[in-house]
């Protein structure tokens, strides 16, 4: 209800101060019929010189200027009162504004990779948000699935603060089929690459040792008579 009634003060106070702005601009408003220099504002009523006694300019009738300049010191001092009003309702309505909410797509995954678990976990948190809206974009949607295979390829506890998230998201993504052919084939080279140790010499018939890695840096040992181990 405090928000509301800041929302609604706000706005009043922008139309005010906007009005109050566009007053100011026109320029002092003259009243009343007497003549006045234009140049200093010296009242000329009843002067035959042709000439201003104030500042010596010639008094020709483009010169001259008929009434009064009103004081402008109430409208300057309602302005400010205004905008000051505008910049307090304003400063109340702009802390209630979850601002991250607005944050373009790419700096949020990039925030996502902070080695800072509190961002890394806000930007995932605002991700979730988007993708449970559906809000976040196809591009941005790549670029993540691509951070997540990035994150994939790294040792177990390197990936950051939020490695288990993306690594779940990155099979989500693949369980979905919503990875591209390069995204899978990609996902399957760190999935499971095979490193082959052989002796330099061994005897004919003998065991081949082998060595085989499965999924973000775990490492399985093995061996076999004729090859990699199935």
């Amino acid at each position: 209800m405090r928000w509301a009634m800041a929302l609604l003060f706000t706005c009043l106070f922008a139309v005010f101060s906007i009005l109050l702005l566009i007053e100011l601009r026109r320029g002092p408003r003259l009243v009343g019929h007497t003549p006045h220099c234009r140049a200093c504002g010296y009242m000329l009523l009843g002067n035959k010189s042709g000439r201003c006694p104030e500042c010596g300019a010639d008094l020709t009738p483009g010169n001259i200027v008929i009434g009064q300049r009103q004081s402008r010191r109430a409208l300057i001092g309602c302005t400010l009162a205004s905008i000051a009003c505008l910049v307090f309702f304003g400063q109340r309505v702009a802390r209630q504004i979850e601002w991250y909410h607005y944050r373009p797509g790419s700096w949020v995954i990039a925030d996502a990779g902070s080695a800072d678990a509190s961002l890394a976990d806000r930007a995932w948190a605002e991700l979730n948000r988007r993708r449970g809206l559906g809000k976040l974009s196809d591009a941005a949607e790549s670029s993540l699935t691509e951070f997540a295979l990035a994150t994939h390829a790294k040792p177990d506890g390197a990936g950051g603060p939020i490695e288990k998230d993306l690594i779940k998201y990155l099979f989500a993504r693949y369980s979905s089929d919503k990875l591209s052919p390069a995204q899978v084939d990609r996902l399957y080279t760190q999935e499971a690459t095979p490193i082959l140790h052989v002796r330099p010499r061994i005897v004919a018939g003998g065991p081949i040792a082998h060595r085989y890695r499965v999924g973000n840096g775990g490492a399985v040992a093995g061996f076999g008579a004729f090859g990699i181990r199935q």
